[in-house]
């Protein structure tokens, strides 16, 4: 997609380039890197971002919406909650604001609040993508996957090529087990977008679930190529290795998760009985071989 069609997607007002001062499009620019940054979960591109747009223009509202989902997202709800008033403030008729601020509201078991902010945002844009983005994931929080399929499909309706909605989508199929639809819609994210770790990480879980490991495999080892020290990342990859019964890189994997992740005492259990299996196994062997232990 083009980057002033990108731009109008996601609720900026559409201008002309012609006569816009390069402080403007810078702004834009940046805006637009930090919206994209945070539908990917890459927070630390969207903070500095979404910072250093509001350091050159600190009146533009989008941004501060933006940065009010990411510190949601980051569980700073206070700062999320400063930065969703301070978007409302700017400019009242912002539907995103609003949308994104649903979220919030649930985090913090309001969720009649919740509803109202999507009730708001409808009323100013009904058929803005974020709008049913926010509405879709709402509904999937409270249970209701069947609508939350209809929004995200109504995304991809709007715009075909957007990753995040068939991400969103294909979790959930999950929610309701159809794990074929689940992992059709993760590779189309993956396909679209082959930096969107989320769709990654889902479709191996997916894969694991219906014992296709080495798929599995696969996707997590893409995962890692993007996040080498995500710690989960190996573990879930540990759980294909062992369903392919190949024990050793299962043991290599939680070996490098401890590494990572030296507290988490699950990767030592799980890394334990793996050499506890092996060492039986060996036994056996031993036995069969007609060797006995002096």
């Amino acid at each position: 997609m083009k980057s002033w069609i990108r731009i109008l997607w996601i609720g900026l007002i559409v201008i002309s380039v012609m006569g816009v001062s390069a402080q403007t499009q810078t702004v834009a620019e940046l805006y637009e890197v930090g919206v994209m940054a945070y539908w990917r979960t890459d927070d630390a591109i969207a903070m500095n971002s979404f910072n250093r747009a509001l350091e050159l223009d600190a009146d533009f509202a989008p941004a501060y919406a933006f940065r009010g989902a990411l510190h949601r997202a980051l569980n700073n709800l206070p700062a999320a909650n400063a930065d969703f008033t301070r978007a409302i403030e700017l400019d009242p008729q912002l539907a995103l604001t609003y949308a994104l601020r649903s979220r919030l509201n649930y985090n913090l078991n309001r969720i009649d609040d919740a509803w109202a902010d999507i009730d708001t945002a409808r009323q100013i844009a009904p058929n803005d993508p974020v709008v049913y983005m926010s509405r879709g994931m709402l509904y999937l929080l409270t249970d209701e996957v069947s609508k939350a399929i209809i929004d995200f499909s109504a995304v991809i309706n709007l715009d075909e090529n957007f990753a995040p909605a068939y991400n969103n989508r294909g979790l959930a199929h999950e929610f309701l087990f159809d794990y074929a639809s689940a992992k059709a819609d993760y590779t189309h994210a993956i396909e679209l977008d082959p930096a969107y770790i989320v769709p990654l990480i889902n479709r191996g879980t997916v894969q694991n679930i219906i014992g296709e490991f080495a798929g599995a495999v696969e996707s997590y080892t893409a995962a890692i190529v993007l996040r080498p020290t995500d710690d989960k990342l190996y573990a879930n990859r540990a759980n294909a290795y062992i369903g392919l019964r190949d024990a050793h890189s299962a043991i290599a994997d939680l070996t490098t998760a401890i590494e990572l992740a030296p507290n988490n005492g699950e990767y030592y259990f799980r890394r334990g009985r793996l050499y506890e299996a092996l060492s039986i196994l060996d036994s056996r062997r031993a036995e069969e071989l007609g060797f006995s232990a002096p």
